[in-house]
């Protein structure tokens, strides 16, 4: 399998200051998702689990990222809000540019992915990683990461421990730091294009070197028995 993966000079050059003065900022814990608002994203968990977040955190403000404009579906996410009685605590960024990215993740205390089952790689999760920042993700979408050591892992569908966990790392601000660090170790490591890209040269170079009929055995073992990079 070959992960998607990042370029760490992306988020050398973070100004969160600017993006801070213009929607009114102030400080406090600001609660972070970055991505599209369509269904399968599964918004709605997010919202709800931002709602028990209120309940200990009423300081708290989720920043709603999206880079694409989609009425229906930011009108629902809205419907939903206002049901919930949280629309005050939320700002919706619709859209935004990749550039301004890292920028606005330099404001996230915490970092969200409210998508359970999840069969590919979360690209905002190597988004969050890269700004160092701490994630809590429901099981399906921890891809390369491991709880309590590079990200906070709750039970797919778990909207009440998804809030907890979020919870949970803005009160412990040093498991919160420590989670944040360790992700940014994690994806550069493993999901560095360059890193990435050396490994893909590795195969083709032992398929290159292989007799032909080695160099198909090989091509057509079934994914299960070759380990992710």
């Amino acid at each position: 399998m070959v992960p998607a993966g990042i370029q760490p000079e992306m988020f050398e050059s973070a100004t969160p200051e600017k993006f801070r003065a213009r929607h009114q900022i102030s400080d406090c814990p600001i609660v972070m998702y970055t991505g599209v608002l369509n269904a399968f994203q599964r918004i709605d968990y997010l919202l709800r689990a931002f709602a028990v977040v209120l309940t200990e955190q009423p300081n708290a403000l989720l920043l709603m990222l999206s880079p694409l404009v989609s009425e229906p579906h930011e009108k629902e996410c809205k419907r939903l809000a206002n049901e919930l009685g949280i629309s005050d605590a939320i700002i919706w960024i619709v859209p935004h540019s990749l550039e301004d990215l890292p920028s606005y993740l330099a404001l996230a205390s915490v970092t969200v992915i409210s998508r359970p089952d999840c069969p590919g790689h979360p690209v905002k999760l190597l988004n969050y990683m890269l700004a160092g920042k701490p994630t809590v993700c429901f099981a399906g979408a921890a891809k390369g990461i491991r709880h309590l050591h590079d990200a906070f892992v709750v039970p797919d569908h778990d909207c009440e421990a998804l809030g907890k966990g979020i919870i949970t790392l803005l009160k412990d601000r040093a498991l919160a730091a420590k989670l944040g660090a360790n992700a940014h170790t994690t994806v550069l490591a493993n999901f560095d294009w360059r890193q990435i890209c050396l490994k893909i040269e590795c195969i083709y170079k032992k398929l290159l070197s292989a007799t032909p009929e080695i160099a198909y055995a090989q091509a057509e073992r079934p994914a299960s028995a070759t380990p992710e990079s």
